[in-house]
């Protein structure tokens, strides 16, 4: 499911985007230059990606979904692990309201 998923990123996000596997289920998209309603529109559309792939083990269809948090960087007062925090929070409102959801701030 993972090669699904990474083929879901590469047709849904841009050159200039960034994704990377913070661990377990859990990555992180960076999409610079980019509007928190862009950016969550971007999420729906990976949110929606992701839905319609799928895997085949032992002859069985795996699926999965998608919550996604989203927050957009404030360089005033942001660093990293500030800016990581917002969106997890929203990862974790998303999946308290029922999962396959994007949270944007």
């Amino acid at each position: 499911m993972l090669i699904a998923f990474a083929e879901c990123l590469t047709s849904t996000l841009r050159e200039s985007d960034l994704a990377c596997r913070l661990g377990g289920e859990e990555f992180a998209l960076m999409l610079p230059r980019t509007e928190i309603k862009e950016a969550q529109r971007t999420a729906e559309r990976l949110r929606h990606a992701i839905a319609q792939a799928h895997s085949e083990h032992n002859g069985h269809r795996i699926s999965v979904t998608a919550t996604l948090g989203v927050a957009e960087l404030d360089s005033a007062k942001d660093d990293l692990q500030s800016l990581l925090a917002r969106a997890d929070r929203r990862l974790h409102q998303g999946k308290s309201a029922g999962r396959d959801r994007v949270v944007a701030a």
